[in-house]
């Protein structure tokens, strides 16, 4: 987000990346008239995250809707786990306050995470960490975004699902 005096605004878009252009949100909140305060700005800030965070959600949601039939999505959990180890996992979704018990195996090396420690695949085990670190854990570590979406938008009440780098179907 980029907000600030007009002429230094466009001065600094002009010199960014496209790719960076492309996810540029300008909040043009006038912030030096006299007797300014930052609530204005906050506010304005507060309203232009809180759209993107629901556009990202409601984009990830819909992938998953529609990458399952391809083979591109996953909610299972235990599918997640394995997806991830294998580094496959694109986006992984989160639903806020879903996995409160659940527990994981975190890993000091790929694939960074596990259910049991035979599925550590060699790997040494850190410990056990609630199963929303271990999960945003190793989707950090294997290049993946995070994305937290609401209660209950999964399907089948899953805390988490996952969209996928390459499909899991078989291609004969």
């Amino acid at each position: 987000m980029l907000t600030g005096d007009v002429r230094a605004r466009q001065l600094l878009v002009a010199q960014l990346a496209p790719a960076s252009r492309d996810i540029l949100a300008v909040v043009p909140t006038n912030t030096r008239p006299g007797g300014a305060t930052t609530d204005e700005l906050e506010a304005d800030l507060d309203r232009h995250l809180a759209a993107i965070l629901a556009q990202d959600e409601y984009d990830a949601l819909e992938r998953l809707d529609t990458g399952r039939d391809d083979g591109l999505a996953e909610a299972d959990f235990a599918a997640v786990v394995r997806e991830l180890q294998q580094g496959q996992v694109e986006v992984l979704l989160l639903a806020s306050g879903a996995l409160p018990e659940a527990t994981l195996l975190a890993l000091d090396r790929e694939p960074w995470v596990a259910s049991t420690e035979a599925d550590a695949l060699g790997a040494a085990v850190l410990g056990a960490v609630p199963a929303a670190d271990a999960l945003v854990r190793a989707a950090v570590l294997t290049d993946a975004r995070v994305v937290v979406v609401s209660p209950g938008e999964l399907p089948g009440g899953s805390g988490a699902a996952a969209l996928l780098r390459w499909s899991t179907l078989s291609t004969h």
